[in-house]
């Protein structure tokens, strides 16, 4: 993929989660998960409803195509010599969430991005 179509999708993912996050917030409205936490990622992933799960999966690869992309630059912050489907990415999330439950409170692009660097770290 070029540099140029790998950054289009980038933003396409990122504008697709921006614009689905107060959609997905109005359906949990009545389930108290703050739509800014891992909580409510952790719940999205699990729920067992195609939307949502769909929604995270996207939400996962959008944020690890990101992160990829800036780890290409050997920036600390970003994922090195990634190998992933984008269906393992909730995987990764959920694993490191269950083993970091004190995170379920913080801000989810912080909890997400923190889960996929601790699997690719850039040294």
């Amino acid at each position: 993929m070029s540099k140029h179509a790998r950054t289009a999708s980038i933003v396409l993912a990122f504008s697709l989660v921006a614009v689905s996050l107060p959609t997905l917030g109005q359906a949990r409205a009545g389930g108290g998960d703050d739509v800014r936490s891992g909580r409510f990622l952790v719940n999205t992933c699990t729920s067992g409803e195609v939307v949502q799960a769909n929604w995270c999966a996207a939400y996962l690869a959008g944020l690890g195509d990101a992160l990829t992309a800036f780890g290409k630059d050997g920036n600390k912050g970003g994922l090195c010599d990634p190998e992933y489907q984008v269906g393992d990415l909730s995987d990764i999330y959920l694993r490191w969430m269950r083993n970091n439950p004190e995170m379920m409170d913080l801000d989810l692009l912080a909890g997400a991005s923190l889960s996929l660097r601790s699997r690719w770290p850039c040294r």
